[in-house]
């Protein structure tokens, strides 16, 4: 008798493999930063101590500093997390078509403010469920999932700012 194969593992290239982003044995980065700790933010969203860092943590600040430029808007629904209008904006243009939001006639404080309203409503939501994972593993995130109506919420939680914010990256809609 023929043993049923399994469709888990690899799909197509098996240098690829398919990794369920919610699984309890994802991967997960593993970046060894125990040498250095964050000092606190300077005015451009960076770690006053970033010389400090391996180039990798560097290159993580970069991709995530207009996530943490200021002025910051913090949640009403979980005070650890913020959000800020530039990249709420950037965000909003290109996955509110997602909800069925066409951004092409809003103002980006209009944008700004509708991201911020669907991630607060999302994390609001008693049927969310928060894992921590990573974002094109990268770096390390929260993820908001809502199952029921599908919106995914995430925002940076690198160990790095493990004392500081977790602020918003992105959203979207689970295919799931």
């Amino acid at each position: 008798m023929r043993k049923p194969q399994s469709h888990t593992g690899t799909i197509g290239n098996p240098q690829n493999p398919v990794i369920d982003s919610l699984a309890p044995n994802r991967p997960t980065k593993t970046t060894p930063i125990t040498m250095v700790k964050s000092d606190g933010l300077d005015e451009s969203g960076v770690s006053t101590n970033r010389d400090q860092f391996p180039e990798e943590i560097r290159q993580t600040e970069e991709r995530t500093n207009r996530r943490r430029a200021q002025p910051t808007i913090q949640s009403e629904v979980d005070p650890k997390k913020y959000y800020v209008k530039d990249q709420d904006v950037v965000k909003g243009e290109s996955h509110l078509p997602d909800f069925k939001i066409d951004p092409q006639d809003m103002s980006p404080d209009e944008i700004a403010q509708t991201v911020y309203d669907i991630s607060e409503d999302v994390l609001r939501d008693p049927e969310t469920e928060n894992y921590l994972g990573t974002l094109n593993l990268r770096e390390d995130v929260v993820i908001g999932l809502n199952r029921p109506s599908k919106p995914v919420v995430v925002y940076e939680d690198h160990r790095i700012y493990s004392e500081q914010h977790q602020h918003y990256i992105t959203k979207g809609q689970s295919t799931r």
